[in-house]
């Protein structure tokens, strides 16, 4: 499983991967980038991506069958994960996510580069 701490720092990998192939694409694919920046990967669930986007017309626009196929393809891509999905929230429902998503600090693999290093984790005051 691919952290979604590990996601968000490919989102923009992602779009300019869309960006770049989006010239051959359909219209629905070109403005996709654009709509990518109100986005925020806020958990994963299995294979699954669960993003958080920012107002109701965000997320009808997204979750166009096309665009999702995009990308899904685009975050494997970018993340070097075969088959991961994506499924989006509203952000307001996205608290559920991002509690667990901080006590899972043990498996984002930039937290364990770190305290492989001699880091440490600590709670701020």
């Amino acid at each position: 499983m691919i952290a979604a701490s590990a996601v968000q720092a490919k989102w923009g990998d992602a779009q300019r991967l869309i960006f770049q192939n989006s010239h051959n694409a359909s219209e629905v694919i070109v403005n996709l980038p654009n709509l990518m920046e109100f986005c925020k990967v806020v958990g994963v669930e299995g294979n699954t991506v669960i993003v958080g986007v920012q107002a109701p017309l965000y997320l009808e626009k997204l979750n166009d069958n096309v665009r999702v196929k995009w990308v899904e393809r685009a975050i494997s891509n970018v993340t070097n994960t075969k088959d991961l999905r994506v499924r989006y929230i509203l952000m307001s429902e996205a608290e559920n996510f991002s509690s667990n998503e901080d006590n899972n600090l043990s498996d984002d693999p930039l937290i364990q580069e770190g305290l492989g290093l001699g880091g440490q984790i600590r709670e701020e005051d």
